[in-house]
């Protein structure tokens, strides 16, 4: 008997030609049909859409670090970075959001590096939006200023001052009012440096309201 050729199954060919719609569609298709236990291969995908297999897998393929890139180097360990978040927060822990300012970020972990490195390395700026994004906990102040220079009578400093000024005169009043703010240990004893010539100032604009109004 003899026996029969099996003749080669016939394959649609995939046109070469293809729009950037139809790669979009069968990268979101790939996307979509490989979440949680569903597994969808690049063949599938690619003949669906009349994309080639290639370039589908060119776009969705996994990045992988090239062995040419330098290897990162961390200022700081997570536990490190912890350790200045927790330095910069109040010690009674009772604000969710705490306001520092630039310099105190950037005096404080450069110190820590210091202290930590023989060969110490400062922090940049692109470490310090970093470190807020990491410690969410900790923000920009608004009104107190988050650069290095120190405004004369800030919007804060004077926040400061008219809850002072509002309270009975005590030791350790200003830290306090301070504190209730947000506003860190550091900052705290910036603000009591300076907030007797604001509290003057007001007193005195207090004052020429009240002969006016006479």
């Amino acid at each position: 008997m003899r026996s029969k050729l099996l003749k080669p199954r016939k394959t649609q060919p995939i046109e070469k030609s293809y729009s950037k719609a139809d790669l979009e569609k069968a990268i979101i298709d790939y996307i979509n049909g490989n979440r949680g236990y569903k597994k969808i291969s690049y063949r599938i995908v690619a003949t669906r859409h009349n994309v080639p297999t290639t370039t589908l897998y060119e776009h969705v393929r996994p990045l992988k670090k090239s062995k040419t890139d330098p290897p990162s180097k961390r200022k700081f360990t997570d536990a490190q970075e912890q350790a200045i978040a927790d330095r910069l927060k109040p010690s009674d822990g009772k604000n969710k959001v705490v306001v520092v300012t630039r310099k105190e970020v950037m005096e404080y972990a450069n110190t820590f590096l210091a202290g930590s490195s023989e060969n110490p390395r400062v922090v940049t700026d692109g470490w310090l939006r970093g470190f807020l994004h990491r410690h969410p906990s900790l923000s920009f102040a608004s009104k107190i200023g988050d650069s290095s220079e120190t405004p004369e009578n800030s919007d804060g400093e004077e926040e400061a001052a008219v809850a002072y000024y509002q309270t009975p005169k005590k030791p350790g009043d200003l830290i306090r009012c301070a504190r209730a703010m947000g506003v860190t240990d550091l900052l705290a004893l910036r603000l009591l440096s300076q907030a007797e010539n604001t509290i003057l100032r007001l007193q005195a604009e207090i004052e020429l309201q009240s002969s006016s109004s006479n």
